[in-house]
């Protein structure tokens, strides 16, 4: 888990740490508390991971991600992003991301694993909105063909 401050109200707010995991310090090399997020990922990663946090701020909802690593060994591992904002009015102030590291290989090495001045690959990032229109299920029959 990491807390962040969004620290102006522009298009590309400044988000300084305010709380970092262990494991994400690990995953970076370097310990971010206090510092800002751009000044933490090399600018690779950070033209491509800062569109994602900008979106959560302006559009003043969730944003999911997931994008690909790979640790120091050569181990493949999705990298899982859920941003939540919180703040007042139409403003916000501050952002709660939760990461989760997985890989179907099975164990990894988290140390070093966001090392990388590349740019990640995304597979998803998509916004959670609220006012999506919920809708029944479509029905299947036991005679229709699902999949061939």
């Amino acid at each position: 888990m990491l807390m962040y401050e969004v620290a102006d109200a522009s298009a590309s707010p400044r988000l300084v740490i305010r709380h970092d995991g262990q494991r994400l310090s690990q995953a970076y090399d370097t310990v971010g508390k206090g510092r800002a997020l751009q000044d933490v990922m090399g600018r690779k990663r950070a033209a491509v991971i800062l569109p994602i946090y900008y979106a959560c701020v302006q559009r003043r909802l969730p944003v999911y991600s997931i994008c690909a690593a790979t640790d120091v060994k050569g181990t493949q591992v999705d990298f899982e992003r859920l941003l939540l904002p919180f703040g007042t009015g139409n403003r916000v102030t501050d952002i709660i991301a939760s990461l989760k590291t997985i890989s179907v290989e099975g164990s990894f090495e988290q140390k070093q694993l966001l090392r990388s001045d590349e740019a990640p690959l995304f597979s998803l990032v998509a916004a959670i909105d609220t006012n999506l229109a919920l809708q029944r299920p479509v029905r299947i029959d036991a005679d229709d063909i699902v999949a061939v």
